[in-house]
Formats: structure tokens, C-alpha cells, sequence
């Protein structure tokens, strides 16, 4: 109780690291109680998903199915989704509200972690809503950056070579715009 926030989310990711399955009741209370707590709640999150523990996959789901009715820190948005995939609900779980929260009428601050999210876990056929997003000229300066730095993510691990669709006649300054997001980056 008189632990600071720092050392029970370090606490958290040491017991996920650990893979213990008897911290699963704890971490969930953790995370059930300070959800909102920008510190302790996306590593409580991260830490069940590092676990795999099937126990886990209700509560997380039904968290992620009400992102967009909460307000969430960027952090705590990606290992949500993070740890859900690391529970094997990638395809049919995550995926489709991180497609819900890029699509064009979604709320700007959604779209952003929606695209630096998918920049993570999504795949090769995810791709296309990169460059759709980003040749859109209603979107902003704010999720292009996102929309640029997802990417990069994406293609670094699938591959691709279409990062010259982002960079041609743009006047982004990639290496601050990738920057930015280095740090929110989480470690798993």
C-alpha cells in the first residue's frame, strides 16, 4: 500500500516476465482497481497478457470492447491490446476495433493509438489502411504522424517496401516523428 505507482508497475512486468500464474488473481484486481491510473494500469494490463493465463481474456476483452466509451492514456490503449493479443485474440478480438478506430469518422486521439498500435500487431494486409488514411485530406497533422510512425513499425517487421509513399513530397521530419513514439513503446 505505501509502494509507489513506479515500483508496483515494475512489480507487475517482473511477475509477467516471471510468467506467474498465481499473481493473476492480484494482477486482475490491480488492474480492475486502478485501470484509470496511467502508471500501474497499462503494466497490470501488459503483465496478463505476459502470463497467458486464460483467466485474464474476459475482463480484458470486455475493457477493450469499451475503449471507445472511456477515456484511455495511449500506453495503457497498446498494452490492453498487446496483452489480448498475447492471449490469442489478435484476429478476432483486437484487430477489428483497432479497424473501427482508424476508420475516418472515429475521434482523433482513438486513431492515433489506433495507428500506432496497429503499427505492432498488425500484418502486411493491414498495410493498405496506412496509405488509405494517410492520402485522405481530411486527416490531420496529428494522426499522420501516427499513421507514419505505425507504419514504419509495420514494415520493419513484415518487409514491406512501401515507406516511399510516406516520405514523397512530405515535409515530415521522420526521425522526430519516430521519436516522439519511441518512449510509449511497451516492453514485453
Amino acid at each position: 500500500r505505501k509502494v509507489s505507482s513506479l515500483t508496483k508497475s515494475a512489480a507487475a512486468l517482473a511477475l509477467g516476465i516471471l510468467k506467474d500464474k498465481e499473481a493473476v488473481p492480484m494482477l486482475l484486481e490491480l488492474m480492475t482497481k486502478q485501470f484509470d491510473d496511467p502508471v500501474i494500469g497499462p503494466y497490470a494490463l501488459l503483465a496478463l497478457g505476459m502470463i497467458g493465463d486464460p483467466v485474464a481474456i474476459e475482463l480484458l476483452q470486455k475493457k477493450w470492447q469499451e475503449i471507445d466509451k472511456k477515456n484511455i492514456n495511449s500506453t495503457a490503449y497498446t498494452n490492453l491490446a498487446v496483452a489480448l493479443t498475447l492471449l490469442g485474440k489478435r484476429d478476432d478480438v483486437v484487430l477489428p476495433v483497432l479497424l473501427k478506430h482508424a476508420a475516418k469518422d472515429s475521434e482523433e486521439a482513438l486513431k492515433v493509438y489506433a495507428f500506432h498500435t496497429l503499427g505492432i500487431l498488425g500484418t502486411r494486409e493491414t498495410a493498405q489502411i496506412f496509405v488509405d488514411a494517410y492520402n485522405d485530406e481530411t486527416t490531420t497533422t496529428e494522426v499522420r504522424k501516427s499513421i507514419v510512425t505505425g507504419i514504419g513499425f509495420l514494415l520493419d517487421k513484415n518487409n514491406v517496401r512501401l515507406i516511399n509513399k510516406f516520405t514523397a513530397d512530405s515535409y515530415f521530419d521522420i526521425y522526430m516523428v519516430i521519436m516522439d513514439h519511441i518512449l510509449p513503446i511497451p516492453v514485453w
